[in-house]
């Protein structure tokens, strides 16, 4: 999604911007994300969501960075209309070692049309299961070195998006990752 990069892409970017002396930098970052349908009455809709927190540290720099993004396409089979589109909003918290996420607020959404409206999203993923772990290594041609570790969690996603009830087990999940990166 738009707020959410994989931190391998991170590495390349951060590798593009460094200069000849070696930075380190230490991204913590905690991620909710689930994908779903959901109905009620005439409208049914499909939604893509996210939400990130990471925390970016180099030397004595901490760099925070909140975000979150919505895709959203509507259709209500009683006035045969489309809408929908694509937002942000920095508004998600977690809780917990991969335990719960909250995305709670309006998110602006911008349609095709350059349209925007402001879309009621209360969203809690619960973590479930148990949490596995796998091991990133950057890719070819980076020169970057690092490390970073990702733990996931599936989740079960409750709430509603414009009015619309949301449920959704397996389809949702927890995750973080956590990565160290030297740059030359």
């Amino acid at each position: 999604m738009l707020q959410t990069a994989s931190t391998i892409a991170l590495l390349a970017l951060l590798a593009l911007t460094a200069q000849a002396e070696t930075t380190k930098y230490t991204i913590n970052q905690l991620v909710a994300d689930a994908t779903l349908v959901a109905s009620q009455g005439c409208v049914s809709a499909q939604i893509a969501i996210d939400g990130s927190a990471a925390l970016t540290r180099s030397g004595r720099v901490k760099t925070p960075d909140f975000g979150g993004a919505i895709v959203i396409s509507e259709f209500d089979s009683c006035l045969r209309q489309y809408q929908g589109g694509e937002g942000e909003t920095d508004t998600i918290s977690f809780s917990g070692d991969l335990e719960s996420a909250s995305l709670v607020g309006d998110i602006p959404v911008e349609d095709d049309l350059g349209n925007v409206r402001n879309i009621p999203v209360v969203l809690t993923w619960s973590g479930i299961g148990k949490v596995t772990t796998e091991k990133v290594e950057p890719g070819p041609g980076t020169s970057a070195t690092g490390r970073e570790m990702v733990w996931s969690r599936r989740a079960t996603l409750t709430g509603t998006v414009d009015g619309l009830p949301v449920t959704a087990t397996g389809l949702a999940r927890l995750t973080r990752r956590s990565a160290v990166i030297d740059t030359q």
